[in-house]
């Protein structure tokens, strides 16, 4: 090996790279990104999770026991129905996770040695809904320790917790995953997809023609979409059906309001990556962009994997910029609750919000020129 040639190719490739400014960029500040976003919003701890208090018997007794629940830390106590009726209407517009119902009479059973209390459980995300159900148990336990040290300790105070849930019975995770999977597997492909078809033109030399053509900026970017959308769609399809007949997924709502949510979904994610490729110019930054925009977010800051309410302040508001966020509620709101459009239309309206915003971020930066 000779050193001088070899010192030769070295410095023509750090001509390169050095003069492909997005890509150096882009090698530096992706690690950087990712190690803040992933230190900030990957966490394992369940906090915060919401819940609703019903206590019907209204005793000292029974206000202690809901006191526990609102002080210990892990959930946050945000409605007071005062029937199942209004208990419905929050697990359907998603409001809490947990209804813990406390019954009239319970002083009085508590204190002759016994009584029960009624755990209500959204199911729809299976790993939630445990990690709940061990904090109740455990503050329980720690009221009982309370109230046996204030009385006859002959007198064995027990509380039987009955537990239903809601949507999921079963508790099968794949219930909860296959939503959340259509939505990171199209996000990644429909940005993937059009992260290259703008910038391959460049690449490619073939821009120069498509530009002298008589077409309008609109039409190329319609006509670079359109294809992808078709492709999409059809793929939305197969997922759906996989889920449905393969795993058992059931689709309890509107299956025509589901495949609509898809499909604003999937127009989104291909704006996304048409803009990318629109503003890059290089396939492989367009890859990189496209990946980090579309994967991650969708992976970490949907509440597919790590829940919203247990992320800090600051990446709880940067998870309404992640399109996947509105559109993963939205899919398992119909795949399970049997969700009618009045519960999911504000998701809806935030997925049109960034359709159009990304469809105007394409228009304003694709020019027909050469510059």
């Amino acid at each position: 090996m000779n050193f001088y040639r070899l010192r030769a190719i070295i410095k023509k490739e750090i001509f390169h790279i050095t003069r492909e400014r997005k890509t150096l960029i882009a090698a530096f500040a992706i690690p950087v990104l990712l190690i803040f976003l992933f230190c900030d919003s990957l966490s394992l701890d369940v906090e915060n999770i919401s819940l609703a208090l019903m206590d019907k018997d209204n005793s000292r007794q029974s206000r202690e026991l809901a006191c526990k629940f609102s002080s210990g830390g892990y959930f946050n106590v945000i409605a007071y129905p005062e029937n199942y009726a209004e208990v419905n209407k929050l697990f359907e517009s998603a409001g809490i996770a947990v209804c813990v119902a406390i019954p009239s009479g319970f002083s009085r059973d508590i204190s002759r040695g016994g009584s029960s209390i009624q755990i209500l459980v959204d199911g729809t995300d299976p790993s939630r809904s445990g990690t709940a159900l061990n904090y109740i148990s455990s503050i329980i336990q720690n009221y009982i320790s309370s109230v046996s040290l204030n009385s006859d300790p002959a007198n064995i105070k027990v509380i039987t917790p009955e537990i239903r849930f809601f949507y999921n019975p079963s508790l099968k995770s794949k219930n909860a995953v296959i939503p959340g999977l259509i939505a990171i597997i199209m996000a990644i492909l429909s940005a993937l997809l059009t992260s290259v078809s703008i910038s391959r033109e460049w690449e490619n030399s073939s821009m120069e023609l498509l530009l002298s053509a008589p077409v309008s900026a609109l039409e190329i970017i319609a006509g670079k979409f359109i294809p992808y959308f078709i492709i999409g769609l059809i793929d939305c399809f197969i997922l759906i059906l996989i889920g449905n007949v393969i795993y058992d997924v059931p689709i309890k709502g509107s299956f025509i309001l589901l495949i609509a949510v898809c499909m604003i979904f999937l127009s989104s994610t291909l704006l996304q990556g048409l803009a990318i490729s629109i503003v890059t110019r290089n396939s492989l930054v367009s890859n990189l962009v496209a990946l980090l925009s579309s994967f991650l977010p969708t992976m970490i800051l949907s509440g597919f994997v790590f829940c919203i309410s247990d992320m800090p302040k600051v990446i709880q508001y940067i998870t309404y910029l992640v399109p996947g966020k509105y559109f993963i509620s939205c899919s398992r709101n119909l795949f399970l609750k049997a969700a009618g459009i009045e519960i999911i239309i504000v998701d809806i309206l935030f997925l049109l919000i960034f359709n159009l915003i990304v469809f105007g971020v394409c228009l304003s930066k694709f020019k027909k020129t050469l510059d």
